[in-house]
């Protein structure tokens, strides 16, 4: 991958690790400021891409149940982050649900509509 952007994690610099990138472009020149890349690309110009923030600190947790009241998960993320939670029923179109803002504790939801849905996906992303 030779003049593709690459993400390089350094927090160990006697183990350097990949933890992302961009195989769309040809970066000839990258900077990066308050988490932003502005990259420069012979065929493509000017390229500018938000850093990758990691949810691995956001998880869904048991027990998901369905009953009367609709479907019930509960989910777990560092305090302070807005969430966007979608729903699907076929995994390729997403509908936006509901905004939380995590807590850093569990914190259950309740999605009423699913009584009358089969099949429904869920999924969590940062807007």
């Amino acid at each position: 991958m030779r003049g593709r952007l690459q993400v390089i994690d350094l927090a160990n610099p006697a183990k350097p690790q990949r933890v992302g990138g961009n195989s769309c472009f040809s970066a000839s020149a990258v900077v990066v400021d308050a988490g932003v890349v502005y990259s420069v690309s012979r065929k493509t110009g000017l390229v500018i891409l938000r850093t990758y923030e990691p949810l691995s600190r956001l998880r869904f947790l048991p027990p998901m149940r369905l009953d009367a009241a609709g479907f019930h998960t509960f989910f777990e993320g560092d305090a302070g982050r807005d969430v966007l939670l979608q729903r699907s029923q076929d995994l390729r179109n997403w509908q936006d649900w509901t905004t939380v803002t995590t807590t850093g504790s569990p914190q259950e939801v309740v999605d009423s509509s699913a009584v009358s849905r089969s099949g429904q996906s869920y999924r969590a992303v940062i807007p």
